[in-house]
């Protein structure tokens, strides 16, 4: 059974998924693949994006540490993708897209944005 904290990313994966597709992405999600990122999305003529999808209270970085900001910044870099995190806090109706480059240093992290 899943705790609840599961099933709130679980939704807020599908609601970005759905947000980008009606924009006109083709979104893939990678819940059942191991490794980093939850979300691909891929628009004719543009970049790929590997997606981090967060929703903390305590700013997008919260639950987004250093080792994993590196694993996605690796994998998307290996697959020719843009690495982002995706984050909202809960009960907004607002994602924040942060590309890698506006990602604090990889040792530190930085909470209440």
């Amino acid at each position: 059974m899943r705790g609840a904290g599961a099933q709130r990313g679980r939704d807020a994966e599908v609601s970005l998924a759905n947000e980008l597709a009606e924009a006109g992405w083709l979104v893939g999600s990678r819940r059942h693949i191991t490794g980093p990122g939850d979300l691909l999305a891929v628009y004719p003529g543009r970049v790929p994006l590997l997606i981090e999808v967060k929703t903390t209270s305590y700013g997008p970085f919260d639950r987004f540490g250093p080792d994993a900001r590196k694993a996605l910044q690796t994998a998307a870099a290996d697959s020719g993708a843009l690495a982002i995190l995706a984050w909202r806090k809960p009960g907004m109706p607002t994602w924040k897209m942060l590309a890698a480059g506006s990602w604090p240093e990889m040792d530190r992290v930085h909470k209440h944005v």
